[in-house]
């Protein structure tokens, strides 16, 4: 198997298989290729999924996609009695599955969670490694954009909570966009705090948002009035603005709902 560039793929006829993608501008494709497909595949568990797929597996009840993967690998075993899952498979689904499920911690957590898990650690998923890569292998320059990044807490009400990090901190720190998302949950889980913020500049005038609830207020929709989407407890969107006007923007939108 050979990972090809967009300028590279030259197959005429061909359909695409969408994992975790809530929305169709979310297949990481160029457009012709994404456009041009004969059938596109949605396995996607987000209840801001529209459907957009030629055929579809959505269940915004389920722990996570590599949940919706596993249940169809069970249901061909069960139907062709062909055991796909092997220690890899196992490995790979079970790292999804504790990603999205925050190691067990989420309210997507469901029975069918610890179950599939149970399954997939006697299958020779490798839970030690996969717990100390994904979740203890933070580099120092991690905890010192932490550090800057809690100076910037705000808390509101004592029910909303929020953190910004601009371009510059991520610059400063050598620190990539991609690898502070775990910061969200530092907002969330402060006591009394119901809705979790984290700002994230990308770059001028282009801001990300990360939602987190605890209770009651569904943040998908939030995001979705930002053209966002997300679940009820764990959502996010982009705002085109700089990061102060990003700030009051959503916390506007957050305090409606307390």
């Amino acid at each position: 198997m050979k990972i090809l560039k967009s300028n590279e793929f030259e197959q005429k006829d061909y359909s695409i298989i969408a994992l975790d993608c809530g929305d169709k501008s979310r297949i990481c494709l160029s457009d012709d290729i994404r456009d041009n497909a004969k059938t596109i595949i949605c396995i996607d568990h987000h209840a801001s999924n529209d459907a957009y797929g030629d055929l579809n597996y959505i269940d915004a009840n389920a722990s996570s996609t590599c949940e919706l993967v596993y249940n169809l690998l069970v249901e061909f075993k069960n139907l062709k009695g062909l055991d796909l899952i092997d220690e890899n498979i196992a490995t790979a689904l079970y790292t999804g599955l504790v990603t999205d499920t925050g190691n067990f911690a989420y309210s997507s957590t469901h029975p069918s969670s610890f179950e599939m898990a149970k399954e997939l650690l006697l299958k020779g998923a490798k839970r030690d490694m996969i717990i100390q890569q994904v979740f203890q292998s933070n580099p120092y320059n991690y905890y010192k954009l932490l550090g800057e990044a809690l100076n910037t807490l705000d808390i509101i009400d004592g029910k909303v909570a929020s953190i910004s990090i601009t371009k510059e901190m991520l610059k400063n720190n050598t620190i990539s966009f991609n690898d502070v998302d775990g910061i969200t949950s530092y907002t969330r889980d402060i006591q009394g705090v119901e809705v979790g913020i984290l700002l994230k500049e990308k770059k001028e005038n282009e801001v990300k948002v990360s939602l987190r609830s605890k209770n009651y207020v569904d943040v998908s929709q939030i995001a979705q009035s930002f053209n966002g989407g997300g679940h009820v407890r764990a959502a996010g969107c982009t705002i085109y603005d700089s990061v102060e006007n990003a700030k009051k923007k959503v916390l506007e939108a957050v305090l409606k709902t307390i």
